[in-house]
Formats: C-alpha cells, sequence, structure tokens
C-alpha cells in the first residue's frame, strides 16, 4: 500500500513504521502524532466529529475494501459478469429453443 499516508502531515508508513494509522468515517487516513494532537472525536484533516479505525490486521471488512489492490476487485467483477452473462445467453438460447419447438407443433403452414 505505497498510497498510504498522513493526510494531515503526510508522513508515510514507509518514512515512520513506528507510527500507527488511522481510517477516519469521513475518509481520511491520520497517523498516530495528527490523531493526539486533534481534539478527541475530530478529524485533524477536516475537523468533522468521526470514529477511527486502526488500520492494522485483520482489517474489519468495511475498510478492507479500501485498503485491497482494485486490480484484484476488478478480476472478481470479470468473473461475475462472465458467469452472469453466460447464463443470460444460456436462458435466452433454451427460450429459443422452446419458442422454435412451439412453432413447429402448433403452427400450421399452407404451401
Amino acid at each position: 500500500m505505497d498510497w498510504v499516508h498522513c493526510n494531515t502531515c503526510y508522513i508515510t508508513p514507509l518514512i515512520s513504521s513506528d507510527k500507527c494509522f488511522f481510517l477516519t468515517s469521513c475518509g481520511h487516513i491520520i497517523c498516530s502524532l495528527c490523531k493526539k494532537r486533534e481534539q478527541k472525536g475530530r478529524c485533524c484533516t477536516c475537523r468533522k466529529t468521526c470514529n477511527f479505525v486502526e488500520l492494522k490486521k485483520p482489517l474489519p471488512p468495511q475498510v478492507d475494501i479500501w485498503m485491497n489492490d482494485p486490480i484484484n476487485s476488478i478480476i472478481k467483477i470479470k468473473n461475475v459478469v462472465k458467469f452472469q452473462d453466460l447464463n443470460r445467453k444460456k436462458m435466452l438460447s433454451g427460450a429459443l429453443k422452446k419458442v422454435i419447438k412451439y412453432l413447429y407443433d402448433n403452427v400450421i403452414i399452407f404451401n
């Protein structure tokens, strides 16, 4: 996660591995030092009242989704679309076969 940094002081975990980082409910990432400087329960970036989740393993699922590599999410979505598309084609093919059978069985063609 080379993009993670404190949105207030811009320090990264790579520069300072001894600091903890937090994700705020308002969508900011802040380091433990900046969090200590601010009023309790307020984001030090936007000053809104918010909750904090420490960015450490294991992350809660609602936080983990924001930290994952988006390529993995795109691959999962691609597989879902492929699966649904295949089943949609099967459904249409089956419906077409039923229509053809119905027409063949019930329609009289005069020459």
